[in-house]
């Protein structure tokens, strides 16, 4: 008899800069910058993280009011895995995912695929931060306000979240 398993628990929470603040300040020419925490959880062994994507609006919000979009850690917005010394906080010696690609914007939204897509262990916490930089362009009066949508965690043990989580509003 086969065993049912759940699909993945994604949980998603403001990054470590919004945690205590939300709304608060990003300067222009930013050091990265933990926007959301992303913890998932899979319901098997095997299973893998393949994309997460996330959505930027904000009054006077520009994609250039980010820097140049790379797979690693140049990006205006990147993926990092907690593997540092600080579990659950985004420190700077959690490791950067390298993406398959440089990530293109289409509209304001992004999709960021890993080029070897990250293990999750079954039962397990595994936490991810999505992380920005901020250009030179970018001004006090601009707000970026970024959400991850409804299922726009994908893994290979299902999408999640169930609701989306609007982050810096």
């Amino acid at each position: 008899v086969p065993i049912a398993h759940a699909a993945t628990s994604v949980i998603l929470s403001n990054g470590t800069i919004n945690a205590n603040f939300p709304g608060a300040p990003i300067k222009a020419s930013s050091t990265a910058t933990a926007i959301a925490k992303v913890a998932v959880t899979a319901s098997a062994a095997s299973k893998t993280l393949t994309s997460i994507q996330v959505n930027f609006s904000g009054t006077g919000f520009a994609t250039s009011d980010l820097e140049a979009l790379a797979t690693g850690t140049t990006s205006g917005v990147a993926l990092y895995d907690d593997t540092g010394g600080t579990v659950g906080s985004f420190d700077g010696t959690d490791a950067v995912v390298t993406l398959a690609t440089s990530p293109a914007f289409s509209g304001t939204n992004i999709v960021l695929t890993p080029a070897v897509a990250p293990a999750l262990t079954s039962g397990s916490v595994v936490n991810f931060f999505v992380v920005i930089k901020t250009s030179g362009t970018a001004t006090n009066t601009d707000q970026i306000a970024a959400t991850i949508p409804a299922n726009g965690v994908i893994t290979t043990d299902g999408n999640g979240p169930t609701t989306g989580l609007i982050i810096n509003e």
